[in-house]
Formats: structure tokens, C-alpha cells, sequence
């Protein structure tokens, strides 16, 4: 049996339909490989569920853009005012705190995380030993992300 080849030739325009057009597609073709024709681009812009769909998109690549302090926190203490007056060049203030303990990781004032400080270079690093509840870091952002947030384009 001999198959059937479809030939457009350039030199005429067509007169069909898309809907025309795609009954002239052979049937015995496999799903997967028959020519897909997608939806106008007008009807996807004017769909109210389409738009609410690019807005969610939009306001959460807005949100994922805001730049929020990451804090390490190495050691805390409590002095009085007037050791704190008392402080200078030279000054060595001492800390409960072991040197090889981890520090914390810290976002908006809300501890997020712990690690270990490294050398990276000749910088300073934090390698992460421990990550919060994800949900708990979500609200920690809530405040200063909030306040921060990049105008809309």
C-alpha cells in the first residue's frame, strides 16, 4: 500500500480554516505527532484565571527579590554602661561562649540556622550545620520583608 504524501505548494494561499485545515491531517497519525496549533494569545491574556495565574507568578518572583540582612551571631553579653564607656582601642572583651561552639544564623533578628565560622579565602563563612522549620523562617522574613518590598515594574 502506498502512502499519501501531503505536498503544500508555496504558490497557492490557502482558503481553509485551522479547524479546515486540521481535518486534512491523515488520522492514522500517532497523537504525540500531529501538528499542534496553540491558542490564540489573546484569548490566554483576556482569561481571568490565566491572569490571576501570571499575577501569583509576579508577586512571588517580587517577593523571592527582596534582599534581607543575614546576621551571624557569634556572641552575646550583657555589660553595664559604663564598662561599655569604658571600652577602647586594645580593648579585650571576653565571652561565656566557647570559640569552636556553632554561631547562629540569623534573619530579621529570628535565628534561622546554626553553623560553623570558616575561611573562605581571606573572608569570613559560615558552613550551615543546622536549618530551621522552613515555615518558621517564613515568618521570620514577614516583618522586614514586608517593609522592603521592590516596587511593583
Amino acid at each position: 500500500m502506498a502512502e499519501e504524501a501531503l505536498v503544500a505548494n508555496p504558490d497557492q494561499s490557502s482558503s481553509l480554516t485551522p479547524a479546515e485545515d486540521a481535518s486534512a491531517i491523515p488520522k492514522n497519525i500517532p497523537p504525540d505527532q500531529q501538528p499542534h496549533t496553540p491558542p490564540p494569545p489573546q484569548k490566554l491574556a483576556s482569561d481571568p484565571a490565566v491572569q490571576s495565574a501570571l499575577s501569583k507568578e509576579d508577586n512571588l518572583r517580587r517577593i523571592l527579590s527582596i534582599k534581607v540582612p543575614l546576621i551571624v551571631k557569634i556572641a552575646e553579653k550583657r555589660l553595664k554602661i559604663g564598662e561599655v564607656l569604658k571600652l577602647g582601642i586594645g580593648s579585650v572583651v571576653q565571652f561565656e561562649k566557647d570559640a569552636y561552639q556553632h554561631v547562629d544564623l540569623m534573619v530579621n533578628n529570628s535565628t534561622i540556622g546554626l553553623g560553623q565560622p570558616v575561611k573562605v579565602g581571606e573572608k569570613f563563612g559560615l558552613k550551615i550545620t543546622e536549618v530551621g522549620d522552613l515555615a518558621a523562617t517564613i515568618r521570620s522574613l514577614g516583618d522586614h520583608a514586608h517593609q522592603n518590598l521592590p516596587a511593583a515594574p
